[in-house]
C-alpha cells in the first residue's frame, strides 16, 4: 500500500512572525513617542528662552528710557544709576497720564533678583550697572554705562541669559 503524503496549506502566521512583527510595531510607536517628547520639550525650551530675552530686553530698554528722560528733563544721563551696583525696576503706575519706570538701587540684605512669572515659569532677572570713562581718540574722556542684564530659570535657575549694552550720554 502506497501512502500518499499531502502538504498542507497553511496560510496564517506561525507564533515567531507574529512576535518579531508585534517587535517592530513597538520599536516604531516607542521611537515615535520618544521623538515626540523630546520635541515638545524643545519647543517649551524655545519658548521659555525666548520669553527670558524679552525680559532681558525689556530690562535694557528700561535703563536706555530712564536715561533719555533724564537728558529730556535737564538732568545728568546717568542721574538714577551714578554708583555702581545691582539695581530692580519698579513700574510706577500714579495716574492713566503718570506712568514711569523707575531704577532701585539694591541695598543688602534684601536679594538683588527680582522675579517674574510668565505662563507659570519664574524668570529672576538681575541688573547691574558700572559706570566707566574710556578713551577717545586718546584725548577725550568718553563716560558711559556698562548694563548687563541676566536672566535666570528652571529648576534651582540652571538656565540662564546674560545681555551686556553700553550706554553712553549721547544727547
Amino acid at each position: 500500500m502506497k501512502y500518499k503524503i499531502r502538504k498542507i496549506n497553511s496560510s496564517g502566521f506561525g507564533l515567531l512572525e507574529v512576535i518579531v512583527a508585534l517587535g517592530i510595531i513597538i520599536t516604531v510607536e516607542v521611537s515615535i513617542l520618544s521623538l515626540s517628547a523630546s520635541s515638545i520639550k524643545l519647543g517649551t525650551l524655545s519658548r521659555q528662552r525666548t520669553q527670558a530675552t524679552e525680559i532681558a530686553r525689556q530690562g535694557l530698554e528700561v535703563v536706555r528710557n530712564i536715561r533719555d528722560s533724564n537728558w529730556a528733563s535737564g538732568v545728568l544721563w546717568n542721574n538714577s544709576f551714578t554708583t555702581d551696583d545691582w539695581y530692580k525696576i519698579k513700574f510706577n503706575d500714579v495716574s492713566a497720564t503718570n506712568k514711569y519706570w523707575e531704577l532701585i538701587k539694591v541695598v543688602s540684605p534684601t536679594p538683588r533678583e527680582e522675579t517674574i512669572t510668565i505662563d507659570g515659569v519664574n524668570f529672576t532677572r538681575e541688573i547691574e550697572i558700572k559706570n566707566k570713562t574710556a578713551k577717545f581718540d586718546d584725548t577725550t574722556d568718553i563716560d558711559y554705562a556698562d548694563v548687563k542684564v541676566i536672566i535666570k530659570w528652571g529648576n534651582t535657575n540652571t538656565k540662564k541669559i546674560e545681555i551686556t549694552e553700553y550706554l553712553t550720554n549721547w544727547k
